[in-house]
């Protein structure tokens, strides 16, 4: 659930006054997609999150505040034109032009979480080679977080995000050669990242939540305990079979 109203908020960069939708909070109920896409965040609150000035085109969460870039950059070719990529979704373009402030400023951590949003709404509006691209965009922004001083936790949840970045970029063959070999020190994680390596041998590149990879081991796991089972008897049936010779 959402909760949200209306704000006239004056844009940092021109001066101008324009009213906004703001989310005072946005709950989620659910299991998270396995790049974390919260459960039920819908095309509407993803594009509303970020704010657009009407006038000069600044994008921000909140564009009262000071801009961290200079307004030149705000004016420039590249960034009104998204590095003259073609969006289908404006929300994307909103969270590409975030991506590109935060790139300007080697904000690492607010450069991936912009550009992840920005291939969740290409998702929305079925724009798969641009979903395709942020992906890898945000591919490079993990590897930069992952490099700097995080805790242990930190790093494994950012590995586990990028095997699901790189399945669902249709690098199969690195998720399979990359997480083979890599333990985690949660089991939950572990079973996730097997669940990313049998759909990456499958050349799957479809989404999926946490909860489906849990089910998938559970189910997996009864099966083998059938199989295994059934072996046994087998095994028995076979030395009774000796013994009564």
């Amino acid at each position: 659930m959402s909760l949200c109203y209306d704000e006239e908020i004056q844009c940092s960069v021109c001066g101008n006054k324009h009213s906004f939708l703001v989310y005072a909070s946005f709950s989620s109920f659910g299991p998270p997609d396995l790049d974390q896409r919260p459960f039920e965040m819908d095309k509407k609150v993803l594009k509303n999150m970020l704010q657009k000035c009407p006038f000069c085109g600044y994008v921000a969460y909140d564009i009262s505040e000071p801009c961290p870039v200079d307004s030149r950059f705000i004016h420039s070719i590249a960034y009104r034109t998204c590095e003259w990529r073609f969006f289908l979704s404006s929300a994307a373009r909103r969270y590409y032009k975030q991506y590109l402030i935060a790139r300007k400023i080697t904000n690492d951590a607010e450069a991936y979480d912009a550009v992840l949003h920005a291939a969740w709404a290409c998702d929305d509006s079925h724009d798969k080679r641009n979903a395709r691209y942020c992906r890898q965009l945000a591919i490079i922004q993990i590897d930069k977080l992952i490099q700097e001083d995080n805790p242990k936790e930190t790093v494994e949840e950012l590995l586990l995000i990028k095997a699901d970045l790189l399945r669902r970029s249709g690098r199969f063959s690195e998720v399979v050669r990359d997480y083979r070999r890599i333990r985690f020190s949660n089991e939950k994680m572990n079973d996730i990242r097997i669940y990313e390596i049998k759909m990456a041998r499958r050349k799957n590149s479809k989404c999926y939540t946490v909860d489906d990879a849990i089910e998938y081991r559970k189910q997996e796991a009864r099966r083998n305990k059938k199989e295994l089972h059934k072996k046994n008897v087998q095994l028995w049936l076979e030395h009774c079979g000796h013994f009564l010779q």
